[in-house]
């Protein structure tokens, strides 16, 4: 059957088409970004940090080694200071098991101490307290698991999220080509403008892939959603020609 025969006369709305492409493509991307951030976990210079920070043991919320005083600075986007050569404004990692609480002010990052976990960003003005539960041996295995289980939680979120998005594009599609296709009396009834705008929503993924470099960021995205109901509504009016 044609592409016009499809439209025309074919069974359904066209949805299950959509649904299955974009669950499988979820699935290819949600692999994607899992084996992704797996590789980014096995970096030396990844490694070398989690096995820089010393090892303690949490019993009850509490830090029982009550000595520990550790500090990093890592690496920031905003220039390096002239004078120093070192960054302008680090973000900080500190472990200070000595004080129970955080004694602030403090720069921009990540603090722990005996008893709470702190966060500080926007110079200062935003503070996160967390007070620290449960037990745990916490040393570079810990460290690993728990990026592990973040990256595939991570990855099956923007899976989800790509397949919704997926649906809402074509559900786009669908809406406006049956607005405009009223405004020129273009003939959408009987599940035409769906099924067509599957095939424009298909034809839309493969030309945002060919020239991705071209159509990229939102900018790109809106004018393939608009060359996807041009294409719809060309496809409808030929029809009914």
């Amino acid at each position: 059957m044609s592409i016009s025969g499809y439209i025309r006369s074919g069974k359904g709305r066209g949805l299950s088409l959509v649904s299955l492409v974009a669950l499988f493509l979820a699935v290819v991307y949600g692999f994607i970004i899992y084996f992704s951030g797996l590789k980014l976990l096995e970096l030396p210079q990844l490694q070398e940090f989690l096995h820089s920070i010393p090892a303690f043991t949490v019993k009850d919320g509490v830090v029982q080694d009550q000595n520990i005083r550790w500090r990093v600075a890592l690496p920031h986007t905003q220039e390096a200071d002239p004078v120093t050569g070192q960054p302008a404004n680090p973000f900080v990692v500190v472990i200070d098991t000595t004080q129970k609480e955080l004694q602030l002010p403090v720069a921009d990052g990540a603090y722990l101490t005996s008893e709470y976990l702190y966060v500080v960003a926007k110079h200062g003005l935003t503070v996160n307290r967390m007070q620290l539960s449960g037990s745990a041996d916490v040393n570079p295995d810990f460290f690993n698991h728990y990026l592990t289980v973040y990256i595939r939680s991570f990855s099956v979120i923007m899976g989800i999220a790509l397949f919704l998005v997926s649906l809402v594009v074509f559900l786009t599609i669908v809406g406006l080509s049956a607005l405009l296709g009223l405004a020129f009396k273009i003939r959408t009834g009987e599940g035409r403008v769906w099924r067509g705008a599957a095939v424009a929503w298909s034809a839309g993924l493969i030309l945002k892939y060919l020239i991705s470099w071209v159509l990229s960021g939102f900018m790109g995205s809106v004018v393939v959603l608009c060359l996807c109901v041009a294409l719809n509504l060309s496809l409808l009016k030929r029809i009914q020609d």
